[in-house]
């Protein structure tokens, strides 16, 4: 099992969230797998940990959309959409 990705972290510390990282599209990077056994393994799964946060990957995987659109798809507010971005 793997997991392919292309996303690049930030720290942000002026956010509401500070343990929250901002987290950017790297266009110039190649999707790669992750593999079970590497240490980036444990960043994928505890990013995909909760239910929310995959219902949301899961509908940005079909179309791009705004947080109050995903919101309302997984049936919750916003700033938890937002907090799960």
């Amino acid at each position: 099992m793997a997991i392919v990705g292309t996303f690049r972290r930030q720290a942000v510390m002026s956010s509401i969230f500070p343990i929250r990282e901002k987290v950017t599209l790297d266009r110039e990077r190649e999707p790669r797998l992750v593999e079970l056994d590497e240490e980036t393994a444990d960043e994928v799964f505890e990013a995909l940990a909760s239910g929310t946060t995959r219902k949301i990957f899961l509908e940005l995987h079909n179309q791009p959309q705004t947080a109050s659109d995903l919101a309302e798809v997984t049936e919750t507010s916003v700033q938890n959409a937002q907090y799960h971005l």
